[in-house]
C-alpha cells in the first residue's frame, strides 16, 4: 500500500522529450512514456496523491514549436505557431486542435508544475519565456495578417509556472549532434530498436509526430520505421525549425541567450550518467548496465573532445560523462544562470537546485527498458515531487 505523503497544490504536467508521447496519443495506454518498461510511474504518483498530467507535444519539432504546442494543449484549441516564425520557416501557421484543456484553470493564480525530461527542458523554459515576455513580433505580424494574437505571445503571464523540474535535460546542448555519423539514420535506428525492446513491433495507428505544420502525417497502417525514414528523407531537416537543430551545443547556447530565467518560479534540475572512465585512454565508456542501444552513442560522445563546436566553443574532457544521449555537464544548468549543487530543504525561486548525479541513463530516467528497478524509478519520481513539494514548505 502506498503512503500518503504532502500533496503539491498545483497540477503537475509533465513535458516528454524528443519523440516521446503523452496521454493524448493511444501508444501511452500501451507503453506510457513516463515508466516505460516499470508501469506508469504518473498513476504510481496520483496514488500518492498527486495531480499529474502528460502532455502530448511535437515528436521532432523545434523548442518553439513545441513551446506553441503546450500552450495551446494547456489551455485547450488550436496551434498558433505565429505568422512571423511560420513564414521565416516555411511552414503552416496553424496546427492541429488540442480538443480540451489539459488544465481547467491556470494563470498566476492556479500555476502549474511542469516536470521536463530531456528536449522537453529547453521546450519548456522557452515556453515560460513567452508566457512572461510574450513576443512583440508575433503579435505585430498577426495583426498585419487581419487577425488576433494568439494570447500566449501577448506575454504577461508571469508566475502561471511555479517550477519546473528538469530530467536529464540538455541544457546546453548535446556533442551527441556533432559525434554521431549520420544523426538522423541513428535516430531511426533507435526509434525501431526501442520499440521492439518494448515488445511493439510498429506503432500502427498509435502515435502522431505532430507535424502537421509541415505537411507530414502519418499514412494509415504505416509502420514506424517506414514512416520515420519517409519523414526525416523530406524538406523537413532543411528548414532548420526541428529538433535535432536545436539540440545542437551552438543552437541551444544561442536559445540560451534568449531566454530569461522568471524570479518567481522554482529551478531543480536532475543531471544523469551512465559512463566511466577508461583507464586505457582519455575517454568514457558506457557502463555495462547501460540501455544497449544507446551504448554506441555514449561511446561517441566518450570520446569527442579538444576540439570545438562550428561555431568556436571549445569542448574538453569536462564534456565526456553521458548518459547515453546528453551530457552530464550539459544537464546541470544552463550555462551563466545561478545555480546551487544539492537541494535543501528550504529553497528559493530565480536559482536552479542541482540534484545529485543520477546514476540512470536516459532511458531509464523516463523508467527504464532493461536496467531500471521500478521501486528506483518510483524513488526518484517522489524525489521530483518532494523536491516541489518544498517550494510550498518554504513559504513562497
Amino acid at each position: 500500500m502506498s503512503c500518503k505523503i504532502i500533496p503539491a497544490h498545483s497540477p503537475a504536467v509533465f513535458v516528454h522529450g524528443l519523440f516521446g508521447w503523452g496521454e493524448r496519443d493511444e501508444l501511452y495506454r500501451t507503453v506510457p512514456y513516463w515508466g516505460l518498461a516499470n508501469g506508469d510511474v504518473l498513476q504510481y504518483l496520483r496514488e500518492n496523491g498527486y495531480d499529474c498530467r502528460a502532455a502530448s507535444i511535437g515528436a521532432l519539432s523545434s523548442a518553439w514549436d513545441r513551446a506553441c504546442e503546450l500552450y495551446a494543449q494547456l489551455v485547450g484549441g488550436r496551434v498558433d505557431y505565429g505568422a512571423a516564425h511560420a513564414e521565416r520557416f516555411g511552414h503552416a501557421r496553424w496546427g492541429i486542435t488540442y480538443e480540451k484543456p489539459l488544465v481547467d484553470a491556470w494563470d498566476a493564480a492556479h500555476p502549474v508544475d511542469l516536470v521536463a525530461h530531456s528536449f522537453g527542458g529547453a521546450s519548456s523554459r522557452l515556453f515560460m519565456d513567452i508566457l512572461a515576455r510574450g513576443r512583440p513580433e508575433e503579435v505585430d505580424a498577426a495583426k498585419r495578417a487581419g487577425g488576433a494574437p494568439s494570447p500566449f505571445f501577448e506575454g504577461g503571464k508571469t508566475g502561471w509556472v511555479r517550477s519546473l523540474s528538469a530530467l536529464a535535460a540538455p541544457h546546453n546542448g548535446s556533442t551527441l549532434t556533432y559525434s554521431a555519423k549520420n544523426l538522423s539514420a541513428a535516430v531511426i535506428r533507435t526509434c525501431t530498436a526501442a520499440a521492439k525492446a518494448l515488445g511493439i513491433s510498429d506503432f500502427k495507428g498509435i502515435y502522431d509526430y505532430q507535424l502537421d505544420q509541415f505537411g507530414i502525417c502519418r499514412q494509415p497502417g504505416e509502420p514506424l520505421k517506414d514512416s520515420m525514414v519517409r519523414m526525416l528523407g523530406t524538406e523537413f531537416l532543411s528548414h532548420g525549425d526541428h529538433a535535432l537543430k536545436d539540440l545542437s551545443v551552438d543552437a541551444a547556447c544561442a536559445l540560451n541567450k534568449s531566454i530569461e530565467m522568471q524570479p518567481e518560479t522554482y529551478y531543480f534540475s536532475y543531471p544523469a550518467c551512465r559512463s566511466h572512465d577508461s583507464l586505457a585512454s582519455y575517454r568514457q565508456l558506457p557502463d555495462a548496465g547501460m540501455t544497449p542501444i544507446l551504448m554506441r552513442f555514449s561511446a561517441s560522445m566518450g570520446k569527442w573532445y579538444g576540439g570545438a563546436t562550428p561555431e568556436g566553443r571549445p569542448i574538453g574532457r569536462e564534456w565526456l560523462p553521458n548518459d547515453g544521449l546528453v551530457n552530464t555537464i550539459s544537464a546541470m544548468y544552463p550555462f551563466g544562470e545561478p545555480f546551487s549543487i544539492g537541494i535543501p530543504e528550504r529553497v528559493e525561486p530565480g536559482i536552479w537546485y542541482v540534484s545529485g548525479v543520477q546514476r540512470f541513463d536516459h532511458f531509464a530516467v523516463m523508467g527504464g527498458v532493461f536496467n531500471a528497478p521500478a521501486e528506483d524509478v518510483h524513488r526518484l519520481y517522489l524525489d521530483i515531487m518532494r523536491n516541489i513539494d518544498k517550494t510550498y514548505e518554504s513559504g513562497g
